[in-house]
């Protein structure tokens, strides 16, 4: 049982995160005041849900409120009250490994050590503290860079429902192939797997990643409520955090996927509050268009024709060649995520060219050629409009029917 300290107290050390605030050291109780000169105190710029902006101390931290300096005085804020706290910490260069977490985390790692038989794999971020985890929290592992030649099929592969691990071979520069195996272990030197009755050991400059075996697409289940996001563009999704250390070097420590972590304070870039993940088919359409064979000019959604073929919308969006929706984007959103396949029912098929257009800028842009899934991460830029399309192909309308699958807006 933990109590929560409340103004007046001071308290030398911390307790663990799920219990709540913490006060670390001021030296003085918060009724005599930290004010502006507390060198080393935790400087952020917080953003109000509003849009309004102020620079501030922090003292106090959790996943429901925020006390910080004003004027001399603490000020107790709801994190409902806010967007996120930004630090002025620059990005840096992210190492070449990256590991995806079933609760939706993205993190940047050195290395990853994964040992046979065992229940916990140990992941090295950069100037931080080793994490051990839960292997099933684990969903994905990748040793390579993102790429544009193949980052298109790993996401892909992501999105995709796995019965079992899968080892992913880079063949060349823009070839990946996935192998159905058991993982044994992971090391710096390799990846050992279970082969068709064989133990292989292939080197890691020879696999873009590996996915970890799961019933359906990698995907969270539930999204927790903070996102920290480090100098080197790690995505920690938080179920509780607290703000732990000394006055001089504060930290915070999170709880995440049930491990425990700590973050030096000038390792964080941003803390987003009330982590949302917004699905676009419960977005507004503002347009919806369908072009026929044929025609010299798009026929719009309040046409006989348009109604027909209208895109069909249910939690995943059905979109056929000549066809594109494009959405209202919600204020607070950082990217949009999400893949693409032809329809199941399509027999036969030839190369089929989607998009996706942020704003009237950015487009991504591939072609489905055969029933693979295709995956995109692309970031919003404070775009207002989303735009998902499929052009027709070379074939002219065969087998141009697509599904674009849990298309979601992330904060």
């Amino acid at each position: 049982m933990c109590s929560r300290h409340r103004y007046g107290l001071a308290l030398i050390g911390r307790t663990p995160a799920k219990c709540g605030p913490v006060w670390f050291w001021l030296g003085l109780s918060l009724a005599s005041g930290i004010g502006h000169d507390s060198a080393g105190a935790a400087e952020a710029t917080l953003t109000f849900v509003d849009g309004k902006q102020t620079v501030t101390n922090v003292q106090v931290l959790s996943v429901d409120e925020i006390v910080v300096d004003e004027d001399g005085s603490p000020r107790q804020l709801s994190s409902e009250q806010l967007q996120r706290l930004s630090t002025e910490q620059p990005a840096k260069t992210p190492p070449q490994q990256s590991v995806a977490l079933r609760n939706g985390s993205l993190i940047q790692i050195e290395s990853v050590d994964w040992q046979p038989d065992s229940s916990e794999i140990q992941i090295r971020p950069r100037r931080q503290p080793v994490v051990s985890l839960p292997v099933s929290q684990l969903a994905a592992i990748r040793f390579r860079r993102p790429s544009a030649a193949v980052d298109a099929a790993w996401l892909g592969l992501l999105a995709s429902p796995i019965r079992s691990d899968v080892v992913v071979a880079r063949r060349d520069d823009a070839n990946l192939e996935p192998i159905e195996a058991t993982i044994i272990s992971v090391s710096r030197s390799g990846v050992t797997f279970a082969l068709a009755g064989r133990e292989i050991t292939a080197p890691l400059d020879k696999i873009e990643g590996l996915l970890l075996g799961t019933t359906g697409a990698i995907e969270p289940i539930r999204s927790p409520p903070v996102t920290i996001t480090d100098v080197y563009d790690s995505q920690w999704l938080a179920d509780d955090i607290a703000l732990v250390g000394t006055q001089s070097v504060p930290k915070l420590q999170i709880d995440i996927a049930g491990a425990t972590h700590e973050l030096a304070w000038d390792q964080i870039r941003s803390i987003t509050f009330k982590t949302g993940i917004f699905e676009m088919v419960d977005a507004e359409v503002v347009d919806a268009t369908y072009s026929p064979i044929g025609s010299p000019e798009s026929f719009r959604a309040n046409t006989l024709l348009s109604e027909w073929f209208h895109p069909r919308q249910s939690r995943a969006l059905a979109l056929g060649g000549g066809a594109s929706i494009r959405y209202r984007v919600p204020s607070g959103y950082s990217k949009v995520v999400g893949s693409v396949r032809r329809d199941d029912q399509v027999r036969q098929f030839a190369d089929t060219p989607v998009q996706v257009v942020i704003g009237d800028g950015e487009t991504w842009q591939q072609v489905l050629t055969d029933r693979e899934v295709l995956g995109f991460e692309l970031p919003l830029a404070d775009a207002k409009f989303l735009t998902l399309s499929v052009q027709r192909g070379p074939a002219e309308g065969i087998g141009d029917q697509v599904i674009w699958d849990n298309v979601r807006l992330i904060k």
